[in-house]
This record gives C-alpha cells, sequence and structure tokens, in this order.
C-alpha cells in the first residue's frame, strides 16, 4: 500500500490498503508486523481512498477509527485529525456536518501550545467551511486567525492556504484589490504541492469570476497537469479541470472545453467534483443547442445539486445559472425571465456568481424584445440595473457594465462603444456576435437597412464561427425576418425566399381572427399591443399566438412573422373554425 502511494498510484494503494484491513483481525500481532498502530493505518487509508476518489470508502473507513479510538491511550492530536478528516470527506460528499466536527477537533486541541500548526490548519479548514457556505465575514475573521497562529510557528504553508481563503472572501465581499494581494501572499508562501495546489484551485476560479478568462485558463492548466504528476487527478485534478473549462467556455473555444470535459467525466472523482463537471458538460450541451440532452442531464443530478447547495452557494448559483442558459437555448426567454427573477429574490448571501448572471440577464432581455415581450423586458431590466448598482464598486467590472447597460437600454451608440468592449477577451464571447445584432435590430428600426444588414451579417457569422445554436438562430431570424439576407450573388439585399411552388406555407389553415394576429405579430407588437388593437385581453392574444405557432409548424414569433410575409394572399376570409 506505501509503496503505490509513494509512486501515487492511489487506486492500486486503495486495493493493498483494503486487502490489508481484511487480513489484519486475523493476525494477533498486527501492528507490529505492518509497523504501523490500527488507528493510524485507518487515518492512512481513509487519505488514499479519497485521493483515488472513493469518498464513500474514505468516510466509512475513517468513522471507524473514530468508533474504535480510545482516548485513554490515543493522544488529542490523533482524535482532532480524524475529526478533521471525517469533515473532510463529508465536505467531498456535499455533505453537512462539517463546521460542527471541525470545532469539536479545534475545541480537543485547545490550550495546547504545542499543536499550534495543527490548530492553524483546523482554523483553515475552518474558513474554507465559511468561504463555501458563503459566511464571508466569518471566513475573513477564520482565516486571518489562521494566519497569526501559522505566522508565529513558522508553518509557511499553513500561512498560504489562511492568505488563500481570506483573499477568496474578500472577492466575494467585492474587495478586489485586496484579494488579490492576499493571493500573491498566498503564493509567495506556498511551499509544498498541497498549498500550492490549493492556491492554483482558488486562484484560478477567483479570476474566471472577475472576467480574467485566459489568465484563469493558465492558472488551471499549470494545476491539472501537476495533480497528474502527483496522482491525485482524481481528487484536485478534478477541480482544477472544472476551472479550466468554465473560462474556455466563457472564451467561446468550446472545442477545447467539450475534451476537458470529457476526459475530466471518464475518470472516478469525488461527488462534488463530478457535479461541478457535470453542470460544465449541461452548458456545452446548450451551447450546442442540444437541450433535451442538457434538460436530462440536468434533471438527473438536480436532486444531488439541490442538497449540495445548502452547504455550498457556489452549487446554488451553478444551479440557478444552467436554468437561466437552459430557458434561453429552448427559445424561452419567458421561462428563463422568472429563473432569473427567483436568483435576484433570493434573500441568501450574494456572492461573485451573481455578477455573471446579471450580464446573462442581458440575454434574456434581449430574446423577450425580439420575441414582442416588451413589458417583461422592461421590467427584467429594471430590476438588472438595480442588481448590478448595488454590487460593491470593484465587482461592477467595467467592460460587463459597459455592455449590459447597452443591451439594456438598446441605445445604438451605447451598443456601438460596446462592440469593441464585447470584442475583447474579458468578455463572455457570446457578447460580440450579441451587441452586434441587438445593434442591427436598433437600426432596422431606424430605417438603415444597409447598416442592420452588415451588422446582421456580422452577427451570424461569429456566432456560426463560435458555435453557438441560439444566438445563430437568433441572427438568422433577425435577417429573414427584416428582408435582410444577402442575395447569393453578393448583389444586395433580398427578401427571404417564397416557399417553393406547391408547398403549403400553414397561413391557409388559420382562421381570420388568427390570420389578423399574425398580421399584427408581424408588425413586432407584443400580446399586450395586439389585444389593445383588437379589443381582447392580452392572455386572449397569448392563446392565439400560441395557435398560431402549432399551425404554422414554427417555434418564435419572428419565424412566424417570416411565413406571414413569404405567404400567398388569401383569396378572402377563412371561416372561423370552433
Amino acid at each position: 500500500m506505501q509503496q503505490a502511494k509513494n509512486a501515487y498510484a492511489f487506486s492500486t494503494a486503495a486495493r493493498f490498503g483494503e486487502l490489508a484491513l481484511e487480513l489484519w483481525d486475523q493476525v494477533p500481532d498486527a501492528a507490529a508486523v505492518a509497523g504501523v498502530e490500527r488507528i493510524a493505518f485507518l487515518a492512512r487509508l481513509g487519505s488514499i481512498l479519497r485521493n483515488g476518489g472513493d469518498g464513500e470508502r474514505a468516510l466509512a473507513v475513517v468513522t471507524l477509527a473514530l468508533d474504535e479510538l480510545d482516548p485513554a491511550t490515543v493522544g488529542p492530536a490523533v482524535r482532532a485529525r480524524l475529526l478533521r478528516d471525517r469533515a473532510l470527506y463529508l465536505q467531498n460528499l456535499g455533505r453537512h456536518g462539517t463546521v460542527p466536527l471541525l470545532l469539536e477537533a479545534i475545541e480537543v486541541i485547545d490550550g495546547d501550545p504545542g499543536e499550534a500548526q495543527l490548530r492553524a490548519s483546523l482554523l483553515n479548514f475552518l474558513g474554507g467551511r465559511h468561504l463555501t457556505g458563503a459566511r464571508l465575514e466569518q471566513a475573513v475573521a477564520t482565516s486571518d486567525e489562521a494566519f497569526r497562529i501559522a505566522e508565529a510557528a513558522g508553518s509557511e504553508n499553513a500561512m498560504s492556504v489562511a492568505a488563500n481563503l481570506r483573499g477568496c472572501a474578500r472577492v466575494h465581499l467585492g474587495q478586489v484589490s485586496a484579494g488579490l494581494a492576499d493571493f500573491e501572499l498566498s503564493w509567495n508562501h506556498a511551499l509544498d504541492h498541497d498549498s500550492q495546489l490549493r492556491h492554483r484551485v482558488n486562484y484560478a476560479d477567483t479570476l474566471n469570476l472577475i472576467g480574467r478568462f485566459r489568465e484563469a485558463v493558465e492558472v488551471a492548466e499549470l494545476g491539472v497537469a501537476h495533480s497528474r504528476t502527483l496522482g491525485v487527478e482524481r481528487a484536485t485534478g478534478s477541480v482544477l479541470s472544472h476551472n479550466m473549462v468554465e473560462p474556455l467556455i466563457e472564451l467561446g473555444e468550446i472545442d477545447r472545453a467539450e475534451a476537458a470535459t470529457a476526459r475530466d467525466l471518464q475518470v472516478r472523482t469525488l461527488q462534488i467534483f463530478r457535479l461541478y463537471s457535470t453542470m460544465s458538460r449541461v452548458r456545452t450541451l446548450v451551447w450546442r443547442g442540444r437541450i433535451a440532452e442538457a434538460e436530462a442531464l440536468l434533471a438527473e443530478w438536480r436532486p444531488r445539486a439541490e442538497a449540495t447547495s445548502e452547504v455550498e452557494r457556489q452549487v446554488w448559483y451553478s444551479l440557478r445559472s444552467v436554468e437561466i442558459l437552459i430557458a434561453l437555448g429552448a427559445g424561452d426567454p419567458l421561462r428563463a425571465a422568472e429563473a432569473l427573477q427567483r436568483t435576484l429574490d433570493d434573500e441568501g448571501t450574494r456572492t461573485a456568481q451573481l455578477i455573471r448572471i446579471l450580464l446573462e440577464g442581458a440575454r434574456v432581455v434581449a430574446d423577450l424584445r425580439a420575441d414582442g415581450h416588451t413589458d417583461v423586458a422592461a421590467s427584467t431590466a429594471d430590476a438588472l440595473r438595480t442588481a448590478w448598482r448595488s454590487r460593491p464598486r470593484e465587482l461592477q467590472i467595467p467592460g460587463w457594465g459597459t455592455v449590459l447597460d447597452a443591451v439594456l437600454d438598446a441605445d445604438s451608440a451605447a451598443l456601438a462603444e460596446a462592440i469593441p468592449v464585447a470584442d475583447g477577451d474579458g468578455v463572455p464571447a457570446i457578447f460580440a456576435p450579441l451587441v452586434r445584432l441587438e445593434l442591427a435590430r436598433v437600426r432596422a428600426a431606424a430605417g438603415d437597412r444597409a447598416a442592420a444588414a452588415d451588422l446582421g451579417a456580422d452577427a451570424l457569422d461569429r456566432a456560426e464561427r463560435l458555435g453557438h445554436d441560439r444566438l445563430r438562430h437568433r441572427a438568422a431570424e433577425f435577417l429573414d425576418a427584416a428582408g435582410l439576407r444577402r442575395a447569393a450573388d453578393g448583389s444586395g439585399l433580398a427578401m427571404p425566399s417564397t416557399p417553393p411552388a406547391g408547398a403549403a406555407s400553414g397561413v391557409e389553415e388559420l382562421t381570420s381572427r388568427e390570420r389578423q394576429v399574425l398580421d399584427l405579430v408581424a408588425e413586432g407588437l407584443s400580446n399586450r399591443q395586439i389585444g389593445e388593437r383588437l379589443f381582447i385581453s392580452a392572455k386572449t392574444a397569448s392563446v392565439h399566438v400560441s395557435a398560431i405557432l402549432r399551425k404554422l409548424g414554427v417555434a418564435t414569433r419572428t419565424e412566424a412573422a417570416v411565413r406571414a410575409r413569404t405567404a400567398a394572399p388569401l383569396p378572402g376570409p377563412a371561416p372561423e373554425r370552433a
């Protein structure tokens, strides 16, 4: 077991260790033969199992050790370390109970001046649990105490971990400059593999949160390579892989993101890390337009994700994010707006993860407007502005704020100014085509069809190069509905082609009232505006619109408008149908 562990072959070490555990009671002098006491052996085996990706067995082994431990013969430091390990293994499984175990461990060694390094280590674990639970002020205070104790004890690595955790908490609190300074301090004190890996995990994640995507990828890549040399690819390496995938998605490098996720999903790992990888997989599926697969995968993992989100705030935000993305990918901005509003209404601690969701809200508003839901678009935009401006100043990332305000206001000058900002690496790649598409809509409404055609075509080209399914569809729908598709020979603008001779457009199946509603949809009216024009309720207008989409066999109001424009005039009003 020990030889395999020394070679970083943790799965092999775990098999030998469990075989030794089976044989232990059959040997009268097992401890003497093995050269290690049973409690110490169990602690070592638990750590091996954890690093091999078997969280459940690791938890079972450390629980066995605690049950067998005799306080009369074993020192308090041994018990404290076992309590720490049990807390860690519960954390890896996304379960409750870690904080009481760590507090108990600290109490066990309380007052023992010879255990200063262990106390600092325990406080670091406790600070980490406060951080993941979004108890941010407590995380800072606990990490401060850990740093002071570690510094007095001369423990460089414990100082590194404490500064690392304090930096994370400060960034979430909006103290970005102070947090980044802590990360620099953390790296300066990271002398062993554990503190270096922990630094890279949290630093890569933080860089991604504040829009420094290229740097995040580089830090995470170094961490993944480091984890492989240590044989902990199933544990720390898995979360580092996730921390590389997330900024790759933001950069639009979806092929690399998919490849990294596929590799990670093939490796057995701890449940919390598998959960992170699964959320990344959902995002890439939505990007590709494979909505049914994304919904099925989310449904499979939702019970575990919801349970874990009770102890890890990051998982809660990840769930809310993929719900919004799936709704947008499915062409249902109303559902996306509802999911966004639930996120804004939540009374839990607001961490740095929220700012990326607020930026995604710009897409929600853009799609609401495009589909004629102008009232919902306006109220959602107001809620987003309020939420954005309520965030700490250092978390209002300038480039993101520029793009968000431009899309929410749908102002021509602001959108034009936002284009070079959206083209930079510091803004998620999807906003480069989105800002152009929104400016194309504004220019088309103002009658500048040539500029609208150029911008719309550019948006479509960029969306296609990114491989982003929904943005590609949105850009194509706009160009078709506005009659701005370029002619095949490049000679100028052309209206969408009419259906082939003899092909049914579906319009002939509509009732006279539905045809009236379709004409108003083609004018760009919302359900409320249609109701006012026809003296019916907005709900009744919505029912008519749904029936029209079904009969025409289209998914969106824009596609219905295109069908209305390309359909031949009907010879006379169709009789009303029941």
